[in-house]
């Protein structure tokens, strides 16, 4: 089904079945939920309950001792479970996912199943493993809501139409879309109320104070704010002028290969002399001293200059270096007890805001501490390459 099609049929039937009131107030049991609700709209899908071995209807779902369970649908493709389905009544709210689902899914996880669908035939809430292993999460990572929705989720749900669904990348796709929202939440809720945490981490940042008082934290809070309105009033002032444009920066959450979210948009080139440029002598010269040194580790480490950073690169970031005026902050790519730091210059930034990744942070000022550095640095090139 193509893009277009399947947008209009999702579109059809939310205005001839789910929009009608006086439609779904005919709709007075379960069963009819299944077979004039969900069952269309799986079909919209490419999940067709008469085409056969793909929607198994009640399916065996026997779990430890209890036996001669049921679940309402089994999807499958290729001959193995790629979804388990429990429906409810329309007039049902849907929560979190129930003690039933749960442990259907115990049972068919075994068999590479990692993908359940809760639905009342209005909503669909998409659930998986995400947080233990081969355990059902109780908040599902997608819901569908056919009472409104935009159009990025139907670009999610473009993921799960039957003929372009990856079994093995629901795992991926859930976290994802998970975490993206999640980051999505924490950030509308600092613009809305800066936290003392992230003030304190600007404040230190750039007054270089150890020591934030009250009056300093409120200071700097409506400093965030301001920033914030302006940063929004111009995205919005922006969006209103060059809406094409501003359209091709946005997320573009894509169905091929099941990737999101993906930022498009051209970034901003940094160098390493803007890092260096307000730093001391000595501190230029140990830069160069250890860059050269970790460059000779593997031809195919690269340099790359960020915003707040300078990291080095292989496959995965090796080290980041946050350039100061009298020192280097170094962040190691490893868990703080994955390190061997014998000398204890190590300090766990693993719960601490920064402005780069590792959690091994080291403080270089010292020549003389060059050889143990680079000692741990090749602890994250071996780690990390």
């Amino acid at each position: 089904m193509e893009n277009d099609e399947f947008i209009n049929e999702i579109k059809r039937f939310r205005k001839n079945r789910i929009l009608k009131e006086e439609i779904r107030e005919l709709i007075r049991s379960e069963e009819e939920t299944k077979l004039k609700l969900i069952n269309p709209f799986l079909k919209i899908l490419g999940y067709d309950v008469e085409e056969p071995g793909v929607l198994v209807s009640e399916d065996i779902a026997d779990f430890r001792n209890k036996k001669g369970k049921k679940v309402d649908y089994i999807a499958y493709k290729e001959g193995r479970p790629i979804m388990l389905i429990e429906t409810k009544y329309h007039k049902n709210k849907l929560c979190h996912s129930t003690e039933q689902l749960d442990s259907y899914f115990n049972t068919k996880v075994r068999d590479g199943c990692h993908l359940a669908l809760l639905t009342n035939g209005v909503e669909y809430r998409f659930f998986s493993d995400l947080n233990a292993d081969n355990t059902l999460d109780e908040e599902s990572f997608f819901t569908f809501d056919l009472r409104s929705f935009s159009d990025k989720d139907i670009e999610i749900l473009q993921n799960f139409i039957y003929n372009k669904i990856d079994p093995n990348e629901i795992q991926g796709l859930g976290k994802k879309l998970k975490y993206y929202n999640k980051v999505l939440e924490i950030l509308n809720e600092e613009i809305k109320n800066p936290s003392n945490e992230l003030i304190s981490l600007f404040v230190k940042e750039i007054s270089g104070r150890s020591r934030i008082t009250p009056a300093l934290t409120e200071e700097f809070r409506g400093y965030f704010k301001r920033a914030f309105e302006e940063l929004i009033g111009s995205k919005d002032k922006n969006h209103s002028q060059n809406s094409t444009q501003q359209a091709s920066n946005a997320i573009d959450i894509t169905t091929k290969n099941s990737n999101f979210p993906i930022l498009q948009k051209n970034p901003e080139q940094y160098t390493e002399d803007e890092h260096l440029k307000r730093s001391s002598e000595n501190v230029i010269k140990i830069y160069k001293i250890i860059k050269a040194e970790i460059l000779k580790l593997d031809n195919q480490i690269s340099v790359n200059p960020k915003k707040q950073s300078i990291a080095f690169v292989l496959k995965k970031n090796i080290v980041e270096f946050v350039i100061l005026q009298n020192k280097i902050k170094i962040y190691i790519n490893l868990k703080y007890l994955e390190i061997n730091d014998w000398q204890n210059k190590i300090r766990d930034v693993s719960n601490v805001g920064k402005w780069a990744s590792g959690d091994c942070e080291f403080i270089y000022e010292n020549i003389e501490d060059t050889d143990y550095l680079l000692s741990l640095i090749k602890q994250s090139y071996n780690k990390n390459k």
